[in-house]
């Protein structure tokens, strides 16, 4: 990581201290407390924004542009706009984030952004805006059997190719349940907040419906931690005990920042279990592909992650987005579009083979 200038201090890096973790590490692109609605109340919820050595060093380069397809976006030296980057949490200057005003605080990372291009796909809904976004959650059992949620995981690259960006999501919802509409609109809007990417609703797209592969490793563990879990599994399909979207593809409206416009979101879950060989752990599918799977420092495991977040709270963000960012990985290594199939047996039937093997 010795390729990131020393004087560029409006980001903040974060390393891992496991050394079997390989000096894992990221960048902190925004930290933000914002307000949610939830049951009828305001509670402070938090998001941070990471990225990888790439990704931080595309960013903070005032000259750097991440080419789309279409067009490009650059990326503005923030300095030289609006002063340093606040990588720490401000509630003193965060906005509501509610079901009538849904909004994050701006932040003038970004300078302007043409329409990013996604994927094209070909299917019954007219639109060329598809997105493949990986998917995972902490949580920890509590004393009654419930599950109190720790946080959620959306992990996107952005761009094509070699020139793609990692950006890593992580929402700490403070132990209350949100829907999965709720999720990909607070997201959708940070990116817009944080780094000036529309890929949520607009006054000008709201109408276009988006398709979005949501991808997790043995996905019915984390699809039931969202307050519309019943709902999901309604529109899914059970296979070999984990979700997937076979016949029935789940919608949601994703908002926009002031909740005049809502957008139609095609939900199709792929769970990369039903993408590898029976047993493989998501661990296997990382060293399959040259990665690993972060582990947790010596003295905690997965049934105290809240002791990690208390504790060593770095640690336990590079370790949730890492889950989120091997499945989309995994995705990506396997196929060249977006045409991600539901089962191995249908990879197998189309032709399309494995890049990776186990």
């Amino acid at each position: 990581m010795n390729n990131i200038p020393s004087n560029l201090n409006f980001v903040k890096r974060i390393t891992s201290k496991v050394p079997a973790n390989r000096q894992h590490t990221r960048f902190i692109l925004a930290d933000k407390i914002i307000k949610v609605r939830s049951n009828n109340k305001l509670v402070d919820m938090r998001y941070v924004i990471l990225t990888d050595e790439k990704g931080c060093l595309n960013i903070i380069n005032h000259n750097a542009c991440l080419s789309t397809g279409s067009g490009q976006f650059c990326l503005k030296n923030d300095k030289e706009n609006c002063g340093l980057i606040k990588t720490v949490r401000n509630p003193e200057t965060s906005k509501a984030l509610s079901d009538k005003d849904l909004r994050a605080v701006s932040s003038c990372l970004l300078g302007p952004i043409s329409s990013l291009t996604p994927l094209q796909e070909t299917d019954n809904f007219q639109t060329k805006r598809v997105y493949t976004i990986g998917f995972d959650t902490e949580w920890t059992e509590g004393k009654d059997g419930k599950r109190h949620v720790l946080s959620y995981q959306l992990s996107m690259y952005i761009g094509a190719g070699q020139d793609a960006i990692l950006i890593e999501f992580i929402l700490f919802p403070d132990g209350h349940r949100i829907t999965l509409d709720r999720l990909f609109t607070i997201y959708t809007q940070a990116l817009r907040s944080e780094l000036n990417i529309d890929i949520g609703p607009t006054a000008s797209n709201y109408k276009d419906p988006v398709i979005c592969y949501l991808v997790a490793h043995y996905s019915i563990v984390d699809l039931t931690t969202f307050l519309n879990a019943k709902e999901i599994l309604r529109n899914t399909d059970t296979i070999r005990r984990t979700q997937s979207s076979v016949e029935k593809p789940l919608f949601i409206n994703v908002w926009d920042r002031n909740y005049h416009y809502k957008q139609l979101w095609v939900i199709k879950v792929r769970d990369t279990m039903h993408l590898s060989p029976a047993g493989s752990s998501l661990e296997k599918l990382g060293n399959a592909m040259g990665k690993i799977k972060l582990e947790l420092p010596p003295g905690y495991d997965k049934e105290r992650m809240y002791l990690l977040l208390k504790e060593q709270e770095d640690e336990f963000m590079l370790y949730a987005s890492n889950d989120a960012t091997l499945a989309l990985d995994y995705i990506r290594s396997m196929y060249s579009d977006d045409q991600t199939k539901m089962t191995l047996e249908e990879a197998r039937k189309s032709g399309e083979m494995f890049f990776v093997y186990l």
